[in-house]
């Protein structure tokens, strides 16, 4: 997990040598941040961790650090379309996409899954236990 300073009209050359291939899709995001914003660079934390510093785009941030600025980044991994796409949906078909559950809420079992492992000082074991004793 760190910043990248991503130059927006060097993105193609970003999308053809990403390594590793998880970064394409914050890649592909970052590309839609500079065609809306009308940037030129930006600095893109890729990954869970929040930033150290302020000036920087990033998917995740602590409650009492605000540092960074909250984007949707890796959108495609979370919710299986692009920033890009998000962009030209109609409202109600995005809030359908994003909201719209099959499942109704007294049907699901009250459990919570860990994928993966903790990391760094175990914020994500601390956030289930706490949503465990909620």
């Amino acid at each position: 997990d760190h910043a990248i300073r991503f130059d927006c009209d060097r993105h193609h050359e970003y999308m053809r040598n990403v390594t590793p291939p998880y970064l394409l899709a914050y890649f592909e995001d970052a590309r839609v941040v500079c065609k809306v914003a009308g940037v030129q660079e930006l600095v893109v934390t890729v990954g869970d961790r929040a930033p150290d510093y302020a000036t920087c785009y990033t998917k995740s941030r602590l409650i009492n650090r605000a540092r960074g600025m909250l984007l949707p980044l890796n959108a495609r991994r979370h919710w299986h379309f692009s920033l890009a796409e998000a962009f030209t949906l109609q409202p109600a078909i995005l809030k359908a996409r994003l909201v719209n559950d099959p499942h109704t809420w007294s049907s699901k079992k009250s459990v919570l899954f860990w994928r993966g492992s903790s990391t760094g000082s175990g914020l994500r074991r601390d956030f289930v236990q706490a949503a465990a004793n909620f």
